[in-house]
């Protein structure tokens, strides 16, 4: 029975070349996108799920939720907080903090820079993490002792075993130690949060001067760990963090005045395997996707696979005329239904088996663009053997039954009497309804994903074009090293840059747009009674930095190195004794009460200076207010900025070129100066313009992923309408032919023709707007500066999904109006 349900299902697809070949290109296409975009959604959600206990260790973030501006969400944790929690929470098992360092690493008379995360001894308590050599119980126990990933111990020592051998580390304080392999750990998978080479223990000598590091509860420069004991819940510790913050967190006293730092920090846990998605901005792991990029791609693979099952189900009545007399017969010789039902199951179950198999070879062929477009390493090996059959019989008996399953039940259910007495086709009551609405739901889900795609892609190009407060062009950024003890190498570096050509202006400064993080500092404003403190972002520039970077003015001057108070270099107490100019943005005059920026000009501040208990306050007069320069992505606030001049900060120059044909040239000849300079440090340089890029490159490539997936989803459907049009046209020959009879004209019939499937695409729009209005806003909400939801954006999908119907329905239409009517007539 089986043999002969296969061969008949065999039988009728070849006889029917053309309805098999869309049906199969359609389910191809769709399963193809609905894989890819899934092995795309299983990576993001695994991220470090497969560490051991990975559901009980939590990351400590912390929230500074400053009066007077928007607040500062920081992945991290201060560092006095893990004695505090391990000391009050009982739930807590082990903690680990991890913090990162760029050092520079030497093997011989190479040098390489690498970002070394430094983490306390009990690391391994908390990732359960095997050594591929080494004992992992005493390889942090020694703070000379360093652990290197199996690509890091290939990089510095070859095929030489690294256990034991010796690699020097000098930090940017200037402090060189010699580290011992003690260990090598797996390299960590592309679905992790973690991606360093390097990992040695905490000393904390090595930052008695960087006492921030680990001694501030207001600034975080790592993040802290916890692993809790079996059945504990994270619940009842983030509830009693509040009450944790008010005893733990001491107040901080500038200037006389005490203020209640716990009122400002807000500490919260979140589980490792959330961290990908719902974490923010960290120093020690990745980027963070977007929950919503990721949902929406589920949500677009469903989508696609709709369309492509749509396309099934309307091909499959459409064509029932076909069948109807096959129906008949089966039933009059004896068939029953659940036979009839069974057997065209079957043939829908065959047509997604060849469809996926299909699938599989373009999904194989597509993996390497698709992976260098989200930069992504996916592969059908994320899916084991057992996992991708279980994939391929889900898939296939799932669409196969979902898309046959009402073909199956509506062509078996015909009457072989009323066929066979007829001696025509038959087509049930509602059917053709029930095409355009599945047409329409069709056309609904490609207009929505087109404007979908418009949205971001706009955003995309937005963001990349928006004025981000200074001239971007032609600046070549070189990444000197910071410290007192380089000031030398990095003016010397700086003096000699200038006298390249093709070099218009050079310049020096802590970080540059684009950087992450900040460093913020309290503003005191003489005479305001209330006590809440002012948190303000601080950067440190050169006198030229504005004019380099050509920031606009909008009151006051710049930084001139011939005045005294426009450099604050100098010890704290200098700072206390002698205070000091500064500039601020546009965004901080709001925050100091400041109503214009001439209202700024003179006024007089006070900021803090020092740290912990010998903390102090220095006077500061504004002589200058600059326009915003946008550090972050349009998805962030720009902040309320001050600027310094302070040298011993600095540790990056900007050299203005005078064309981007010197890019190369002049970085060429800034390597040769480096060497010459500073042999021992590795020299890196980077292009402003490339910096911005790879700001928004994950909205990029959601952008053009969706557009790829867009044009997918079009392209199916209008296969399912192409099949349409067809046995529409040739339902209606004998029609088509008597209107001609009676002097239609082609023109008159490929209008009718059109305007048939012009309804349903015109009702899809009034289903895509409202609906892609929604989601639009709300991913459009999560940017500080984006663009309008312009009515333009929707109509033009509407008319380009409606222009798209008309072509692929209007060749139709054309070849059935300039058909001779006499051989329509003869038609039946």
């Amino acid at each position: 029975m089986f043999k002969s349900y296969f061969t008949v299902a065999v039988r009728n697809l070849i006889e029917n070349r053309l309805y098999t070949a869309i049906n199969i290109f359609g389910l191809v296409v769709g399963l193809a996108s609905c894989i890819l975009i899934l092995l795309y959604v299983r990576h993001e959600v695994s991220y470090d799920s497969w560490i051991p206990d990975a559901d009980r260790i939590h990351l400590v973030q912390t929230r500074f939720q400053i009066p007077g501006r928007e607040p500062i969400m920081a992945g991290g944790t201060p560092g006095p907080a893990m004695a505090a929690l391990t000391k009050d929470f009982n739930e807590i098992e082990s903690a680990v903090r991890l913090t990162r360092q760029s050092l520079v690493l030497a093997r011989g008379a190479d040098v390489f820079r690498e970002d070394v995360i430094l983490a306390d001894p009990t690391f391994f308590d908390v990732f359960d993490l095997p050594l591929v050599n080494g004992n992992r119980e005493t390889a942090l126990a020694d703070v000379s002792s360093v652990l290197l990933s199996e690509k890091a111990a290939r990089k510095y020592f070859g095929d030489t075993p690294p256990l034991g051998q010796v690699l020097p580390m000098t930090f940017n304080s200037g402090l060189r130690r010699d580290y011992r392999v003690a260990g090598v750990f797996k390299d960590f998978p592309t679905n992790s949060n973690f991606e360093f080479t390097v990992l040695v223990p905490i000393n904390p000598s090595d930052f008695e001067k960087q006492p921030w590091v680990l001694e501030s509860w207001t600034s975080v420069n790592g993040g802290l760990f916890l692993k809790l004991k079996q059945g504990a819940d994270a619940a009842v510790i983030s509830k009693e963090l509040p009450e944790f913050e008010r005893r733990n967190i001491p107040n901080q006293s500038i200037g006389g005045q005490d203020f209640a730092t716990s009122d400002f920090i807000e500490l919260g846990l979140l589980n490792l395997e959330d961290v990908h998605l719902h974490g923010w901005q960290s120093s020690i792991s990745k980027a963070p996707t977007d929950e919503r990029i990721v949902t929406a791609f589920a949500v677009v693979a469903g989508m696609i696979l709709l369309i492509a099952g749509i396309n099934f189900t309307n091909l499959a009545t459409a064509r029932a005329s076909q069948r109807a007399r096959e129906v008949a017969l089966r039933k009059a010789l004896g068939a029953r239904r659940a036979q009839l039902v069974f057997q065209f199951l079957g043939e829908s179950v065959l047509l997604t088996a060849i469809a996926f198999i299909l699938a599989l070879g373009l999904v194989y062929m597509s993996l390497p663009l698709y992976n260098t477009i989200l930069q992504r390493e996916l592969g059908l090996g994320m899916l084991a053997g057992t996992e991708l059959v279980a994939l391929m019989i889900t898939f296939i008996v799932a669409v196969g039954l979902v898309a046959g399953l009402y073909p199956a039940l509506y062509l078996s259910r015909f009457l072989p009497a009323r066929i066979l007495k007829a001696n025509k086709s038959a087509a049930a009551e509602g059917s053709g309804r029930l095409r355009m609405a599945l047409v329409i739901v069709q056309f609904a889900i490609s207009i929505g994903l087109l404007i979908c795609t418009t949205v971001i892609y706009s955003q995309t190009i937005y963001a990349r074009s928006i004025d981000v407060g200074f001239d971007r062009t032609n600046l070549l950024v070189v990444r000197a090293p910071f410290g007192d003890q380089h000031g030398t190498l990095r003016s010397s570096l700086a003096s000699e840059a200038a006298k390249l050509p093709g070099v218009m202006a050079v310049t020096l400064s802590d970080n540059v747009p684009t950087d992450p993080g900040s460093n913020n500092n309290i503003f005191e404003i003489p005479g305001k009674p209330s006590p809440s403190p002012i948190l303000i972002a601080q950067r440190t520039v050169d006198y030229n930095f504005f004019e380099t970077y050509r920031v606009p003015l909008l009151a006051g001057r710049y930084f001139q190195n011939d005045r005294g108070g426009d450099d604050f270099t100098g010890s704290d107490e200098d700072k206390v004794a002698r205070g000091g100019n500064i500039i601020l943005n546009e965004s901080a005059l709001e925050s100091l009460d400041l109503r214009t920026p001439e209202d700024a000009i003179g006024k007089t501040f006070y900021i803090a200076v020092g740290d912990g208990e010998d903390q102090s306050q220095s006077a500061v007069t504004v002589v200058g207010v600059v326009a915003d320069v946008t550090y972050m992505s349009v998805r962030d606030f720009n902040e309320p900025t001050f600027y310094q001049r302070d040298e011993q900060r600095f540790g990056n120059i900007t050299l203005k070129l005078s064309s981007a044909s010197f890019s190369a040239t002049i970085n060429a000849e800034m390597e040769r100066l480096w060497r010459e300079l500073a042999p021992t440090l590795p020299y890196r340089s980077e292009f402003m313009e490339v910096l911005i890029e790879e700001q928004y490159r994950a909205e990029e490539a959601a952008a053009t992923m969706f557009g790829a997936f867009s044009v997918l989803a079009i392209v199916i459907g209008c296969l399912g309408l192409y099949g349409l049009a067809l046995f529409s046209a040739e339902r209606r020959t004998k029609e088509i032919g008597i209107r001609k009879v009676l002097g239609a004209r082609v023109r008159d019939i490929v209008r009718l023709l059109v305007m048939e499937f012009s309804k349903p695409v015109l009702i899809a729009n009034l289903i895509a707007w409202p609906v892609a209005w929604l989601f639009m806003r709300d991913w459009l909400d999560a940017f500080q500066q984006r663009i309008d939801l312009s009515p333009v954006i929707f109509v033009a999908a509407g008319l380009a999904a409606l222009g798209i119907a008309w072509v692929t329905v209007g060749s139709h239409a054309l070849r059935a109006a300039r058909e001779n009517p006499i051989r329509a007539l003869r038609y039946e």
